[in-house]
């Protein structure tokens, strides 16, 4: 069986992967993150891990990442190191030079515990896919992004802290017995005059060039993370924003109304008052069930 578990979040991710009794983790929420995950995993009869994947170093996605490595066997951790040029928080604030150090510690940290325990596997452009039973994750914008366009002269912004850290986010794509998945982590859309990083989900989209039935919206449907060429290649048939039901019907509206524009057939879940488990069948076949009640806080 294959299934992918989004936890109840709101402004955090975190996602189990299940197949043929192996399960692993694809970020690890806030620093509470645990006290949902922990109930979640023993529910499902979850006891180790065969990886945890964390898309970028932002605590809305790293957050639990030590409780877990501290309580579960975890065989591989997959994770970029921090820039350590970031504009802007995990939470939008703009960074200070003592954030940004302070960054550098806990990545630091997390790093030696995940040697001391696990497998550490650096994220860069040599790292292309995480396999776990039917699961094959093609890892897109692997890239180290922020320090590229930092240190390349060649850069418009070259010695300009000028991005946030979500510049460096992964995204994933897989394809499951017939059934398209993206998981958008936090990788946006944005313009750059550095083609590289240009308008990095349309180009993730082009190179994927397939619909998808399972999307996880980038960047918890806020700010520019729909492309048109993204939208007009993905089509998705189901998608989940982690944030706010009222605020992806309220502020984030414009990209609400993207994705159903791309197919209005769509089914979109917001993950703030349930979270909800995909079962994926063969040829395409997939349908979930509502998390509930939700773990305990």
């Amino acid at each position: 069986m294959n299934k992918i578990h989004f936890l109840r979040a709101c402004w955090n991710d975190c996602m189990v992967v299940e197949s043929n009794g192996l399960f692993g983790i694809i970020d690890t929420g806030f620093d509470d993150g645990i006290n949902l995950i922990a109930p979640y995993l023993e529910s499902i009869g979850c006891n180790k891990l065969e990886f945890i994947l964390i898309t970028h170093f932002h605590h809305d996605h790293y957050g639990s990442l030590g409780d877990l490595l501290r309580k579960y066997p975890v065989g591989t951790v997959y994770m970029k190191r921090y820039s350590g040029l970031d504009i802007t928080t995990g939470g939008g604030e703009p960074a200070t030079d003592e954030y940004r150090r302070t960054e550098m510690a806990n990545c630091d940290a997390l790093c030696a515990l995940a040697e001391e325990v696990s497998k550490l596997v650096v994220i860069n452009e040599n790292v292309k896919q995480v396999k776990m039973g039917d699961f094959c994750f093609d890892l897109y914008g692997t890239w180290e992004a922020v320090k590229e366009l930092y240190e390349n002269p060649d850069s418009p912004y070259y010695h300009e802290i000028h991005f946030g850290e979500n510049t460096n986010s992964v995204a994933l794509f897989a394809d499951v017995n017939g059934t398209t998945i993206y998981l958008g982590g936090d990788a946006g859309n944005e313009s750059n005059p550095y083609e590289k990083f240009n308008k990095q989900n349309d180009q993730y989209a082009r190179a994927i060039n397939r619909p998808i039935d399972l999307y996880k919206v980038p960047h918890h449907c806020c700010g520019n993370c729909l492309g048109e060429d993204a939208m007009r290649i993905f089509k998705p048939r189901y998608a989940v924003a982690t944030n706010w039901t009222d605020s992806v019907n309220g502020v984030f509206s414009a990209n609400r109304d993207k994705l159903m524009a791309a197919n209005p057939d769509l089914v979109l879940l917001c993950s703030d008052r349930c979270g909800y488990a995909f079962t994926i069948g063969a040829n395409g076949d997939l349908s979930y069930t509502e998390i509930t009640p939700a773990p305990a806080e």
